[in-house]
């Protein structure tokens, strides 16, 4: 087991993990333990799922695996001047990374509950980080006011991409979220637009992901590939084209 960034960052990379060059120096400036809870430290150069945050005996914000949050980052192509979405803060490990990936860009990140997100404004001014805007609030409808975003990546589960969160997206821009299909089965997904009304969407990987409220299953995830469009009308219903 690693015992300190540099050691985690060297196994990932001897794993197949972490290609770019600005994401390894984001992770040897980044120290993971700062967003997880305080009697964890120990673990948190493990490549695992960590209590970020508890309130009461109960967990209520994780930091997730760094090889699963590492090759979701790198799916997502992000740019030095990259407009990039958050969806679920959490203590903010994530968004420190991507801006630090996207020094001349802009982070804007969404944590439904104030307790946690003041926690990742601590930690992102505990980092001097100057580009990432920490919201409170669902976010799984994006945030209009900031759009275009070159990318989008959630770090809690949906039914899947939505047509609001879809009109937010630049022409070929990705987003990277889990979707849920069922308890404890929420595997990553890899959205692509590449028209007006139509993305691909490619499953990169099973997980676990903590699930956002009042979300239910939607049968097109059972593909694990596929292209699709909305319809025209509310409530834009997804349909299959290829």
């Amino acid at each position: 087991m690693s015992t300190s960034m540099k050691e985690m960052v060297n196994r990932l990379i001897s794993l197949g993990y972490l290609h770019d060059e600005r994401l390894i120096e984001a992770l040897g400036h980044i120290d993971r333990k700062h967003f997880i809870e305080i009697d964890l430290q120990k673990m948190a150069y493990h490549d695992r799922a960590l209590a970020s945050l508890s309130r009461g005996g109960q967990v209520i914000s994780t930091s997730t695996q760094p090889s699963l949050l590492i090759s979701m980052i790198e799916s997502l192509d992000i740019a030095e001047d990259s407009a990039v979405l958050e969806i679920g803060t959490g203590t903010g490990f994530c968004a420190c990374l991507i801006s630090r990936m996207a020094g001349s860009g802009r982070i804007i990140s969404f944590e439904i509950d104030s307790a946690i997100a003041e926690r990742a404004r601590r930690n992102t001014s505990l980092y001097g980080i100057e580009n990432a805007r920490i919201l409170v609030g669902d976010g799984r409808y994006g945030y209009p006011d900031e759009a275009p975003y070159d990318a989008i990546i959630s770090m809690v589960a949906f039914e899947g991409m939505n047509k609001e969160l879809f009109l937010q997206m630049r022409p070929h821009s990705r987003a990277v979220m889990p979707v849920f299909r069922g308890i404890q089965d929420t595997p990553v997904f890899l959205f692509e637009k590449v028209g007006d009304d139509s993305f691909e969407a490619t499953e990169l990987t099973g997980a676990i992901f903590m699930t956002a409220q009042d979300v239910k299953p939607n049968p097109i995830y059972g593909n694990r590939s596929f292209k699709a469009t909305f319809g025209s009308e509310e409530p834009y219903d997804l349909r299959i084209i290829r």
